[in-house]
This record gives structure tokens, C-alpha cells and sequence, in this order.
């Protein structure tokens, strides 16, 4: 065996989860791999795999000449939609079948594709568009006169909805709402309504404090609802029968991260929190088990949970616990009937793999990533806590050096976390700057500690941050 080396470090393999096709046999995902150092400049390599969950077989998703990105499942599941780039071209949404055969484009969008969806009733898609740049900023650049003036010469991304006839050539494309940006959407399982995040300008303060939710009404073409939210946002879902929309957020304008669970009755036009009293973590993440049960996903501490949300009751129970499991996994990709979910998931010693849950026992590991690690010298990681000196309990993780003994002196490297709105669980927490286990491998402790403002305690202790910015 030998030391974990920086080699090691920028070469390791991550994976990502995309999508299950409609009955939760087969998972689009992805695995990044590192740029070489004598390639070209660029982003890492990324290529997509179908897998079969009945016998986790994977395959390629795409012919190596295809670079073909953002996967979709149809309605129905017979096809997968996905964003590609002609060489001489824009990028558009082109479509597969899943059973094999050509590939047909779907948008003829003027200034190409950002973002799409399916919608649910499988003979469209909505797509965001950037706006076009002016004759002359076209000339200029051609010319080489393409410099970027930071923040000024602001692009809104526009929202088309684009009609298929059964050939799945577009027969109908039209713009919805003018004058704002839009950042994403997502429809209602019924296709009726679409729920979207927008801002006046297209800014990133915008984007992280000032999103309004809202809600448009396909048959008219008019928004229907503004939700009211507040603050910073996360993710939204319409509930199966598209009454209720339920939304991660910030509990006010001040919390620095979002928090708090939150549904919008369609009906009534009101917002409920259905954030357990002094919560002491944050919901970064919410979805429908049914009409009346919301999942959440929460930090809390040092280990993520997934917990149920009886939205009469207001009663939590927490169904998934990584602490129990000794896996840090992510959001979850789930079936409508709660028999299958997958997650991405690590651990202190594995960096990014793929876990599938039957809703009951343990998680099964699903891919094996970076396997050279069974060979590598690793040093042991434990959950640390102290109190600080106004008696505030503070939490972390040390990982300790390769042949640590309890009576040895070492040098310790303190990682203090961005932020602060983040926090570390504990999981692999070796990257790109923070280098914990090659330093490890070199006689060093290494501590990554939870400070008050960090996420995963509570919207409190996130507040002792707030009008101290330094």
C-alpha cells in the first residue's frame, strides 16, 4: 500500500444521478473524469450511462461523436431528449429512442437552448433561450471585439414552449411572458400549469436573493399565482394532483441559506411552513411521497437525514439517517409508488458512488468508482465537539495522520470552510483546495470545523453571522 498523493487527488472519478425513466427500472447518470494535464484547456470529461437497475448492467448513452448533454426521459419513457451542439451550429434539443435509432432535432430555437423540460402530456417541451445580441455587438465580435463588460449588456433568458406533431417535428413555438428573466420551471404532472423561477434582471444577486416564484396557466399564457416567497430559493415540485406546490426556501430575508420546507395551496393562495419548531438543521431540498406527505432532505449536523412530513399533523419521522448508514448521501431520485430510490452518496474513504434503497434496510451500492483507493493509505476521520468560549457547542471533523498514535505531537492544518452558508458532513473531504488525506499522508492533522454561521444547526446559530461580515 502507499500514500494518498496528489496524482491520486486529481484523478479520482465522480459520478452524478440524472433521472429514473417513468417505471424505475433504468438510471441515466453521469461520471466526471479529470482534464489530463497535456490536453487542451477545458471543462472535465463527462460521459453518460443508461443503467438497468434489474441487473445494474450500464451502457453509453451516447456515440462517442455525440456530445450530447442534460438527458430526459419522454413521458412515456420510449425516448430521451438531450441538448446538442452541431458543430457549425447552436445548441438544440435533439431526441433518441430508447430502444435504438436516429437521433431527430426538436427545437429550431433562434439563438439555441439553456434549460428544457418535457411536458407531461409528451407532444411538447418548454425550453429558456437566451436573447439575441444586437447586429452591431455581432459585428464587433466578429471583428475581435468581444470583450465582456462585467454585469452591463445584461441577456434575459426567454421561456418558449415548443408543440410536436407525431412525427416529433415542431409544429407550433411560442414565447411565454416578456420583460423578465426566467431561471428554470418545472410543469405540473398534468401539463396545465408551470411553476418558474424569475427576477427582473439577470444577475447573480438576483439570482441568490431576489427569485419570485411563480405560476402560469398554459391555457391562457397569464400567470396565475405569485407565491410570495422570500429570500434565498431551492428546488420546487407540484404535488400529483397539482393543487399544492411545495418549495424549499429561506425562512426571511435574512437567513443566509435555505431552510425551511414550504407548500403554496393552488386554492387558497397561502403559504404553510411545515419546518419542525427550532429545527436545529436546514431543508435544502423537498418532494411529494404523496398528496399529503412531503420528503425532505436536511443537514443536520454532520450527517444529511431524509425525512416525511404529514402535512395535516405537521409530524416528522426520519426515514433515512447517514449517521446510521455511514453513507453522506445526496437528494434522491425516487419511483411514484416509494419502492426505489437512488442516491450518490460517499464516505471518508470513497469520494462518489452510486446507492439504490428499497425504502427499508441497508443502501446498496451500485457502481465502484476509483477502486485503486483499497490500495491507498488513508488516515482515520472522527467527529469532533467542543464548546467555545461563550459555551456555544461547535462541531467538525479531524482526520488524523496515516499512523496516528494518541501520545504523538503533529502539526495541524485548520480548513476553514467558504461561506459561511455550508457546512462539511462527515464524508470524503478531500478536493481540489482542500487536500485533507494527502495531508494526512504527510504526518498533519486536519480539522474541518462547523463555525457558528455554518449551515446544518439551525436558522439561529446560522444568524450569528448575520451583520458581521467579517
Amino acid at each position: 500500500q502507499s500514500f494518498f498523493s496528489p496524482k491520486d487527488l486529481l484523478g479520482l472519478e465522480r459520478c452524478y444521478i440524472h433521472q429514473l425513466n417513468p417505471d424505475g427500472t433504468e438510471l441515466i447518470y453521469s461520471v466526471i473524469s479529470p482534464r489530463g494535464a497535456n490536453e487542451k484547456p477545458g471543462a472535465a470529461h463527462r460521459k453518460y450511462y443508461r443503467m438497468n437497475l434489474i441487473n445494474n448492467e450500464s451502457s453509453l448513452l451516447f456515440e462517442e461523436e455525440v456530445k450530447g448533454s442534460a438527458p430526459r426521459y419522454s413521458p412515456d419513457g420510449s425516448f430521451i431528449a438531450f441538448t446538442y451542439k452541431e458543430e457549425e451550429g447552436l445548441t438544440q434539443v435533439w431526441a433518441m429512442p430508447v430502444a435504438g435509432g436516429e437521433m431527430v432535432q426538436l427545437t429550431h430555437a433562434v439563438n439555441g437552448v439553456n434549460y428544457f423540460r418535457w411536458n407531461p402530456e409528451g407532444q411538447g417541451l418548454a425550453y429558456l433561450s437566451t436573447e439575441a445580441n444586437s447586429p452591431k455587438a455581432l459585428e464587433l465580435k466578429k471583428r475581435g471585439y468581444d470583450f465582456i463588460f462585467y454585469e452591463e449588456d445584461l441577456k434575459n433568458d426567454h421561456l418558449f414552449m415548443v408543440r410536436f406533431d407525431a412525427g416529433f417535428q415542431p409544429d407550433t413555438t411560442i414565447q411565454l411572458l416578456e420583460g423578465t428573466h426566467v431561471w428554470d420551471f418545472e410543469f405540473s404532472p398534468d401539463g396545465l400549469l408551470l411553476a418558474f423561477s424569475t427576477s427582473e434582471k439577470n444577475l447573480i444577486d438576483h439570482r441568490y436573493m431576489f427569485r419570485k416564484l411563480q405560476v402560469l396557466d398554459l391555457s391562457t399564457g397569464e400567470v396565475a399565482s405569485d407565491v410570495g416567497n422570500i429570500g434565498k430559493l431551492g428546488n420546487y415540485t407540484f404535488n400529483r394532483d397539482g393543487s399544492q406546490l411545495a418549495f424549499a426556501s429561506a425562512l426571511n430575508i435574512n437567513d443566509h441559506a435555505v431552510s425551511q420546507a414550504f407548500t403554496y395551496s393552488m386554492k387558497e393562495g397561502t403559504i404553510s411552513n411545515h419546518t419542525p419548531a427550532n429545527f436545529k438543521g436546514h431543508i435544502s431540498w423537498v418532494g411529494w411521497k404523496n398528496n399529503e406527505t412531503l420528503l425532505c432532505y436536511s443537514g443536520e449536523g454532520v450527517y444529511p437525514k431524509l425525512s416525511e412530513i404529514a402535512l395535516e399533523s405537521g409530524e416528522r419521522s426520519v426515514v433515512l439517517d447517514a449517521q446510521d448508514s455511514g453513507i453522506i448521501f445526496g437528494v434522491p431520485l425516487f419511483t411514484n409508488d416509494g419502492q426505489t430510490f437512488v442516491f450518490r452518496g460517499n464516505t471518508p474513504t470513497d469520494p462518489s458512488n452510486i446507492y439504490a434503497w428499497n425504502g427499508n434496510g441497508d443502501l446498496e451500492k451500485l457502481t465502484d468508482l476509483n477502486p485503486f483507493l483499497k490500495d491507498r493509505l488513508l488516515g482515520d476521520q472522527e467527529v469532533i465537539r467542543y464548546s467555545a468560549r461563550d459555551g456555544v457547542e461547535i462541531e467538525g471533523i479531524l482526520i488524523k495522520p496515516v499512523g496516528y498514535e494518541r501520545d504523538g505531537k503533529y502539526p495541524l492544518v485548520l480548513y476553514v470552510h467558504g461561506g459561511p452558508e455550508s457546512h462539511h458532513s462527515n464524508g470524503w473531504l478531500s478536493r481540489y483546495s482542500t487536500p485533507g488525506q494527502v495531508m494526512a499522508g504527510k504526518g498533519y492533522l486536519v480539522a474541518y470545523l462547523n463555525y457558528r454561521a455554518s449551515t446544518g444547526y439551525g436558522v439561529d446559530f446560522g444568524m450569528e453571522g448575520l451583520m458581521d461580515p467579517a
